[in-house]
């Protein structure tokens, strides 16, 4: 009980706490999109069911359900939303993979019945035994009771990654804590002990086995908590999991909920063997972290024998039999049969039989070491060579600048590069939709921008008008504009025509004013700009806030820690040194920024077409008042400089509270200005106007016709003037820290 109360200790359980918090916003930021879309479904849904009976089917059902919500909520073609369009096109689908769910399932087995009749493949051949597998997995789910129903939550929970990736973060800790007495000087009198050899092993492991389960149980029921009130579809989770395509061999004939823990219950197996072989890893070196360096090594190995190895190769055991599945265990579930010739399995058979392998072997030898071995402290080959490495680079660093120095104090030696790497990793998630939806009134329209791309106001643009306006002209001359079928398409013609009008208005109306603007497709630049984006870029701010505090959290830690803090300060330069300290934050503030925002744009490029970044930034009319008028990238540039100033600032803030407290301590105070955005992404709306994401990004500000703008210049002035305070006491003359 003991040990269990030194594992579960304060800190560790402040970890548990914020990665608990850290999932959950992070599956909200990354499905909140979808919500809307899954309450028109769900409504779509409840329709459909009250209109199902035996003599029609679910697609028949649908085609009724949705002239009675056309109906009932007064849709129109002017009302009907993208998530709506969305939502149809989710239940149509839906509702025709249900009405043929047995039928495909007996042509897929009688197609398989067919060709195993044949001789189309040898009779010991893989292909062959994979084709009866397949037929008898078809066989058991054959006559399983599907229905029209809600499991999008169970969909995202299966493709989300990140519940194991903390999970595997936590039980690392954990066994890190096992080597506690090795820092401490302890070890030799805790080995030497009645209990201190096999009997702890024996009690740390069972700790180890429970904490994988609980920590699995905690995360995989927070995320499908968190899944179900976004998507919904509580009622429906006791339903088969074939009722979604995507589960139609993955699962069985489990239902949603069972699914769920089976994903539950395989992370927490796989995580568990993992770590042990961690500890066992760990236990031949007697340096911890040149043995975790040794298993991420041994970890990346593996992935890259993964992705290497092609599926059709004799070699291809290598390929499924790794730890990459280990890792990744959701991926381990998927439906996949492979083998060779003489003998076949699933994917998901040989993850767990390598899983429990892995985990015995790590246990027992790992029992042999523990119980049998004493820690001799002598180093192996492998630390040998580290260590010379380590020692090498320390020589180089020596006679390296100052700043290279305070960057590896506080990348590696305060070890701030792993929670960078991660924010780096959470970056490369982020949502930024996907792409522009071009309906025919928009297809028609960008016929006019591309007849005009890069014209400013002219006679040439006139006569660019003037060419839709003659075709708009021809139209009305060609059909009969009396006939009641023809006024819609007369309508929609003239709505098409006013929005090119005005577009040549506008620019008519800068060109009056002076000011330089030219004719582009406003959508695709709306889309990464306007209020789409408007989440992403919060979330991108707040990634930037967190890595900023990351970075200046340890600005005196370090050298408090080797109580040299007031020796240093006795220094004659050292406002130089101070200041050399502040200009290191911000390279790295900058640095990380840079990657950051560089990822996101590339991703907003491949899936947006902006093709005229050298554009004026007035060109696009939601940036009409706005007060410069630089080239689009140029705008980029200046929001990327602003925000830059704004995490300085916010830094020397940070900075100021290290001089008092302790690293953990400065994360902590520093994070509570966080909690207000975290806050408004679970749920609480009313937070948003106090996010600290609303403001570094600026443009869910620029986006808010409902706040003035004011109130974004009020909290640029306030954090500068505080920053700049702070900036000048750490300068001044007989100031200590």
């Amino acid at each position: 009980m003991g040990e269990l109360k030194r594992i579960l200790n304060k800190r560790f359980l402040l970890i548990i706490l914020v990665l608990l918090i850290l999932n959950a916003l992070l599956l909200i930021s990354f499905n909140e999109k979808g919500k809307e879309e899954m309450a028109v479904y769900d409504i779509l849904k409840e329709y459909t069911l009250k209109n199902k009976d035996e003599s029609n089917t679910y697609t028949d059902a649908y085609r009724l359900a949705w002239g009675q919500y056309i109906k009932d909520y007064g849709i129109n073609k002017d009302t009907v939303t993208d998530d709506i369009k969305s939502a149809r096109t989710l239940i149509t689908a839906k509702a025709e993979y249900i009405d043929n769910y047995h039928t495909n399932v007996k042509e897929k087995m009688n197609f398989a019945r067919a060709v195993l009749s044949t001789d189309f493949y040898e009779a010991q051949s893989f292909e062959r035994i994979n084709l009866y597998k397949t037929y008898y997995d078809l066989d058991e789910i054959k006559d399983a009771k599907v229905s029209l129903s809600n499991g999008r939550w169970l969909e995202e929970l299966y493709a989300y990654d990140y519940n194991h990736i903390f999970i595997l973060l936590i039980l690392v800790f954990c066994v890190y804590g096992f080597f506690a007495e090795r820092k401490n000087g302890l070890y030799y009198i805790i080995h030497t002990g009645k209990s201190g050899r096999g009997k702890l092993f024996i009690k740390r492991t069972l700790i180890l086995l429970g904490l994988a389960f609980v920590i699995s149980a905690l995360f995989y029921l927070e995320s499908t908590f968190i899944l179900l009130k976004i998507y919904g579809g509580f009622e429906d989770i006791n339903l088969p999991a074939a009722c979604d395509e995507m589960f139609l061999l993955t699962s069985g004939n489990l239902s949603r909920i069972g699914f769920m823990f089976l994903q539950m219950l395989v992370s927490a197996i796989m995580a568990f063997a993992l770590v042990m072989l961690l500890w066992f890893v760990l236990s031949l070196f007697s340096n911890v972290n040149i043995g975790m360096f040794a298993f991420i090594l041994i970890c990346a190995i593996n992935v890259i024998i993964h992705m290497a190895v092609s599926k059709k190769t004799v070699f291809r055991a290598l390929k499924y039999i790794n730890m990459y599945y280990l890792m990744y265990p959701n991926k381990a579930i998927e439906y996949y049969n492979w083998g060779y010739d003489f003998g076949i399995m699933e994917l998901f058979e040989s993850s767990i039989i390598m899983s429990v392998v892995l985990g015995v072997l790590s246990f027992l030898i790992n029992f042999y070491i523990n119980a049998r071995r004493y820690f001799t402290g002598k180093s192996n080959i492998f630390e040998r060579i580290v260590n010379r490495i380590m020692d090498m680079i320390s020589q180089a660093i020596e006679v390296m600048p100052t700043t290279i120095k305070e960057i590896y104090k506080i990348l590696i030696s305060q070890r701030a590069v792993v929670i960078l790497a991660i924010l780096i990793y959470i970056v490369s998630k982020v949502n930024v939709g996907g792409g522009n939806i071009y309906l025919a009134d928009t297809i028609y329209v960008s016929e006019y921008y591309d007849a005009a791309k890069g014209l400013s106001y002219s006679n040439e643009l006139e006569e660019v008008y003037k060419h839709f306006e003659n075709e708009y002209e021809e139209l009305l001359a060609s059909i009969d504009v009396n006939d009641k079928n023809n006024k819609y398409i007369i309508e929609n013609r003239l709505s098409v025509l006013n929005t090119i009008r005005a577009n040549v208005d506008y620019l008519k109306k800068l060109d009056t004013q002076g000011i330089d603007a030219v004719a582009l497709k406003p959508y695709e630049y709306d889309n990464v700009f306007g209020p789409v984006q408007n989440d992403s870029q919060k979330l991108m701010a707040l990634i930037n806030v967190v890595a900023t505090i990351m970075i200046s959290a340890g600005f005196i830690s370090y050298e408090k820690k080797c109580n040299v803090n007031i020796l240093a300060n006795t220094y004659k330069n050292r406002q130089k040194w101070l200041l050399r300290k502040i200009r290191t934050n911000a390279l790295l503030i900058a640095i990380f920024e840079l990657i950051s925002y560089g990822i996101y744009y590339h991703k907003i490029s491949k899936v947006y077409e902006l093709d005229m970044l050298g554009a004026p930034l007035k060109s696009l009319p939601l940036f009409e008042k706005c007060i410069i008028n630089p080239p689009i990238i140029g705008f980029i540039i200046i929001d990327l400089i602003v925000k830059f100033i704004l995490l300085v600032a916010l830094s020397a803030c940070i900075c100021f509270i290290s001089k008092y407290v302790k690293l953990i301590y400065c994360v902590i105070v520093s994070m509570f200005i966080t909690i207000p955005q975290m806050l408004y992404m679970i749920g609480f709306e009313v937070m948003e106007k106090w996010s600290i994401g609303r403001y570094v990004a600026y443009l869910p500000v620029f986006n808010d016709s409902t706040q003035s703008i004011t109130v974004y210049y009020a909290f640029v002035l306030v954090l500068l003037v505080i920053g700049s305070i702070i900036y000048m006491q750490f300068v001044k003359k007989g100031r200590t820290l």
